[in-house]
């Protein structure tokens, strides 16, 4: 026997059971990490995002980074425990305004290419003119709130009912 095998280091039953357990421990720690910091899955439920996305649609939800106009944003539901899908349409300071299926922003008429315009060219679903005096009471976005709509207007539960 030489003197290699002698001394040769076996680690106890106890200290690979330890080894797993730190592992896990901090597996969890990484993925909650994540999951609270960085970003989440998220699934689509429902038809307010259609065409762009359809009811069962998965996708990372990323929690970094700066809100801009026409982004997609994940929002708490302020009067049920669910979160609601919608796109960002009004920025703070803006005003917002609807005529006759166009959207004007700050006066200015904006092309919405990611709209369902099925029902606005078949006239399935009626969309209401606003103004975002007429939903809000206030004449431009207020600062630190964003408006909000689904991309399939006739159907969203977005800013113009939510506030």
């Amino acid at each position: 026997m030489s003197y290699e095998d002698e001394y040769e280091y076996k680690p106890s039953i106890l200290s690979i059971i330890w080894s797993w357990i730190w592992s896990f421990i901090v597996a969890f720690i990484i993925v909650g990490g994540v999951y609270f910091f960085l970003g989440r899955p998220f699934t689509v439920s429902g038809a307010s995002m259609y065409p762009t996305l359809h009811n069962g649609d998965r996708m990372v939800l990323s929690k970094v980074g700066d809100i801009h106009r026409f982004d997609v944003v994940v929002l708490q539901a302020p009067d049920q425990d669910k979160e609601y899908i919608k796109r960002v349409i009004g920025m703070p300071g803006d005003t917002i305004e609807i005529k006759e299926g166009k959207l004007y922003i700050n006066g200015q008429v904006v092309e919405q290419p990611f709209i369902n315009k099925e029902i606005l060219v078949n006239k399935t679903v009626y969309i209401d003119d606003f103004t975002l005096e007429g939903l809000t009471g206030e004449t431009t976005v207020p600062e630190g709130k964003y408006f909000v709509m689904g991309d399939n207007r006739g159907v969203s539960r977005d800013s113009r009912l939510i506030g």
